[in-house]
């Protein structure tokens, strides 16, 4: 059994401050696409499916191409509940999105 930790504050308000200009799809394609590059990532190391609601999103920063997130769980030893992370990504032609995670 996962233990779960609790969630901050911060991620529920994030949808709130959204940049103007994104589309929902294209939000969700980047929510999709950084936690797939994260579990990607990690899967080495941590050696089992991590289910979606193991990250939570709270940072969008458009101009730098930059999404933050915190775990909501420990993953393993490296990857414990609350610890923060981020992944770059760029929009290409506002329609397609691409992202990374380094670590």
């Amino acid at each position: 059994m996962r233990a779960h930790c609790q969630r901050r504050s911060i991620a529920r308000s994030a949808s709130t401050r959204a940049p103007s200009g994104l589309s929902e799809a294209i939000l969700l394609s980047l929510a999709f696409s950084a936690k797939e590059s994260f579990y990607k990532a990690v899967f080495a190391v941590v050696q089992r499916f991590i289910e979606f609601r193991a990250i939570e999103i709270d940072e969008l920063d458009v101009a730098r191409g930059r999404i933050g997130f915190t775990l909501t769980e420990t993953l393993c030893d490296a990857w414990p509940c609350g610890k923060r992370w981020h992944a770059a990504f760029e929009l290409i032609e506002r329609q397609h999105v691409l992202t990374g995670v380094l670590w």
